[in-house]
C-alpha cells in the first residue's frame, strides 16, 4: 500500500523503502505523474466552474464539493443513464421517503448501533434515511408476496 502523502513529500524516502524490500521503484514516478495529472485536471474543472471545492468544504467540511453548470448536468446524466440501464434490465424504480419510523431503522440494522450518527426528528419521531436500503428493507414488511 502506498502512502501518497509520503510519496509527494519525500519521494526519495519512498523509493528507498521499496528498494529495501526488493521492489521496483518505477511505480513512484508513475504515481507522482498520475497525481500531478489528476491535480491539473481538478484545477481545470475548477477554472471552468464545473466543480467548487472551496465552497463544498465551507458548506460541509473536508472531502465535499459543489457541482455547478456542466458538472451538475453531468452528474444528473450519469444518474439518469444508470436508471435507464437498470430499468431496461427489468428493475422497478421507486422513490422512497427520506424520513422513516424508528422500527424501520431497527429492521435495517442501523439502530441501535448507529444511533449517535443518525439524524432524528424528536417531535415527529422520524429518522433521516442514511441509505436507500433502510426503507427498502421494510417496504414490504408484514406482507406475504406471491412468488409469481
Amino acid at each position: 500500500m502506498f502512502d501518497l502523502k509520503l510519496i509527494r513529500e519525500q519521494p526519495d524516502r519512498a523509493r528507498e523503502s521499496l528498494r529495501r524490500r526488493g521492489q521496483d521503484t518505477a511505480s513512484i514516478d508513475l504515481i507522482l505523474t498520475a497525481d500531478e495529472e489528476r491535480r491539473k485536471s481538478l484545477a481545470d474543472l475548477e477554472a471552468l466552474g464545473i466543480i467548487d471545492f472551496d465552497r463544498g468544504i465551507r458548506l460541509a467540511g473536508s472531502r465535499f464539493y459543489v457541482l455547478a453548470g456542466a458538472g451538475a448536468k453531468l452528474q444528473r446524466a450519469v444518474i439518469q443513464w444508470m436508471l435507464d440501464v437498470h430499468l431496461a434490465q427489468g428493475y422497478r424504480e421507486v422513490y422512497l421517503p427520506f424520513m422513516v419510523k424508528e422500527q424501520v431503522v431497527f429492521a435495517s440494522g442501523q439502530l441501535p448501533k448507529f444511533r449517535d450518527n443518525l439524524y432524528h426528528d424528536v417531535e415527529r419521531d422520524a429518522w433521516m434515511v442514511p441509505t436507500a436500503e433502510v426503507p427498502l428493507t421494510s417496504m414490504h414488511a408484514g406482507e406475504i408476496i406471491d412468488a409469481k
